[in-house]
């Protein structure tokens, strides 16, 4: 498996859940607006800088144009899974007690395009027993744009797996 920091993963390379995840969120890209999959290789201690980076990947020509400090004053930690989930639906619906992450982690969930096709890519992605460490972030601009982003590492393969919702 090869880590590349742009975000941009080869499709032989990433897992059949990764796929899966992408068919209903999108690839990797750097649109800076809608969702996007990334996947790479990871330890345990590399998700928080990872996620960062996969953000501002994401961001694209926008996290220039309205700077480094908008994009980071929004970020923070807004959910941590503690030993066995309840469920990444459930997560994302009802343990997020930040308002603006709590309601961008809804439309993950509920504004989808087949929505039992997609719920069963994030629960494929997110709560399979080989997640050790699942964290969601709370994203934006500080004015217009909000979202989460998720970041789920694989201990047994040392991967991660994320996915980031920005919209405005």
């Amino acid at each position: 498996m090869t880590s590349n920091t742009q975000g941009e993963n080869p499709a032989g390379n990433a897992p059949s859940y990764v796929l899966d995840l992408q068919q209903h969120y999108g690839p990797a890209s750097a649109a800076g607006i809608g969702s996007a999959v990334f996947y790479e290789a990871s330890t345990a201690e590399q998700i928080e800088a990872q996620s960062i980076a996969k953000y501002r990947y994401f961001a694209g020509n926008l996290w220039d144009q309205i700077g480094e400090k908008a994009w980071m004053d929004t970020w923070k930690m807004v959910y941590q899974r503690s030993g066995p989930g309840s469920g990444i639906l459930s997560e994302l619906r009802n343990s997020i007690e930040d308002p603006a992450a709590s309601l961008s982690a809804s439309l993950i969930v509920d504004n989808i395009d087949n929505p039992d096709q997609a719920h069963l890519a994030l629960a494929k992605a997110f709560d399979d027993p080989n997640v050790s460490r699942l964290v969601i972030y709370r994203l934006g601009d500080g004015e217009q744009m909000n979202g989460v982003l998720i970041a789920a590492y694989r201990a047994k393969s040392s991967d991660a797996t994320f996915l980031v919702s920005l919209t405005d």
